[in-house]
């Protein structure tokens, strides 16, 4: 898998809520295939105001958006290619669950694409599998636990096909179980080639789990960078007002080289 192959880039993106104070500043990033991204920031940084700029719920007040190396346009075809291709999964399931059970919920998307019929069960029937929903097709949707209603609609989105998942805050309300069973599922759509980012304030998943990562601040990038080179830099880590993951002070006392990123791989 080429993880250098570019899907996504935001050039010099503002945004405002009331053309005054802006909660985006002069962002400009770029969304790899299967690369595993995690955006850290506080609380009101504009983690999830950046996430809903990306696939144009909220229009940019100025710059620009690249899908595949092409500019997109202020056009519904524009538009609409960019949400297929550029999923959003929000922080709380019950502002995108729409329908009643769980496999009217996952051909919502599909359906409204146009596709033909056999196509769209393709694709249900392939989410279905990947996110491991086979005993829950007929189940009504607020019936299901945290955990399985993030399963779900992480299933919406992989129905669409797209090239790149933001999911905002996912392990947010899910217990530990819950947690691990859906970081394992990052992993494996990240080895299918879906570039995946994850919106967190959460040091320890992001060193253990990223490829690369992104602190944001007041609505800025403040760094961009490899998590070891995040990390070695304190001045930046003082700044940001983020903790240091645990593991990352374990090493650096022990003195291990290189500081382990998994318990596992202290053993």
């Amino acid at each position: 898998m080429d993880m250098t192959e570019e899907v996504l880039r935001l050039e010099k993106i503002a945004y405002s809520y009331n053309n005054k104070d802006y909660v985006l500043k002069d962002i400009s990033i770029s969304f790899k295939k299967g690369e595993k991204l995690v955006l850290l920031g506080q609380n009101g940084s504009g983690k999830s105001s950046l996430f809903l700029c990306c696939n144009m719920i909220n229009e940019p007040s100025s710059g620009s958006i690249y899908l595949k190396g092409k500019k997109i346009e202020k056009k519904k075809k524009d538009i609409n290619e960019l949400r297929k291709s550029v999923g959003i999964v929000f922080q709380n399931p019950n502002e995108q669950i729409i329908a009643s059970n769980v496999y009217e919920e996952i051909s919502f998307g599909p359906m409204n694409l146009g596709i033909k019929i056999e196509e769209v069960r393709e694709r249900i029937e392939k989410s279905i599998e990947i996110m491991k929903l086979e005993n829950y097709r007929k189940r009504m949707t607020h019936y299901l636990s945290g955990g399985e209603q993030k399963r779900v609609t992480i299933a919406d989105i992989l129905a669409m096909y797209p090239d790149i998942i933001l999911l905002d805050e996912p392990m947010s309300s899910l217990d530990m179980k819950c947690s691990r069973e859906l970081e394992n599922t990052l992993n494996i759509l990240s080895q299918k080639g879906i570039g995946i980012v994850v919106a967190s304030h959460d040091v320890d998943f992001a060193w253990r789990w990223a490829d690369r990562i992104v602190v944001i601040q007041s609505g800025e990038i403040i760094s961009d960078s490899l998590p070891e080179e995040l990390f070695k830099n304190k001045k930046l880590i003082e700044k940001a007002e983020i903790d240091m993951p645990i593991l990352y002070s374990v090493g650096e006392k022990l003195k291990i080289s290189p500081i382990p990123r998994k318990i596992e791989d202290l053993e």
